[in-house]
């Protein structure tokens, strides 16, 4: 069975309202933009950016996300920044009916410290890339507060939406 992180109660959880959506943070690329939100609250530990984008058929369709290298490649941290360094290895996850794994990861932005997420969840042979940058340096905290926000009802029917789905 895989680990459901983030689904038991947090002392200081974020609710998905904290997260504002913004305009999508990212240059084009050959992905369509998705969407994007920033949460300055003090318990998102300043101002966090949480992007989400669907890949259409860019996964695995018998295998999924497979390992640390494949969030690495996908989930879009090297938008956040090129000089990304993971903090360990990741760990497998379950939102709705998608799987994948997430990691963290450390840079430096204006000689500060920040952690930064990345996640890629599937569904058969289609692809989330969900990267969070935040100056928060537990990464308990910012995995519980995302995965929070990805499972609101309002996200994922955004992103069954752009899956076609109803």
């Amino acid at each position: 069975m895989m680990p459901d992180i983030g689904a038991a109660p947090r002392a200081q959880s974020l609710s998905a309202t904290q997260w504002q959506e913004t305009p999508w943070p990212f240059p084009r690329d050959a992905w369509p933009s998705g969407k994007a939100f920033i949460c300055s609250d003090k318990s998102c530990g300043g101002e966090a950016v949480l992007s989400v984008r669907v890949k259409l058929g860019f996964c695995n369709c018998d295998a999924g996300v497979r390992d640390d290298d494949e969030v690495d490649n996908v989930a879009d941290v090297d938008m956040v920044t090129p000089d990304f360094v993971p903090a360990g290895p990741g760990e497998t996850i379950k939102v709705g009916d998608f799987s994948g794994r997430i990691r963290s990861y450390g840079y430096t932005a204006n000689g500060k410290p920040r952690t930064a997420l990345g996640l890629a969840l599937a569904r058969k042979c289609d692809l989330i890339a969900i990267s969070v940058n935040s100056p928060r340096t537990d990464e308990k905290e910012l995995m519980g507060a995302t995965l929070e926000r990805l499972r609101s009802q309002d996200l994922m029917k955004w992103v069954n939406r752009q899956l076609g789905e109803k």
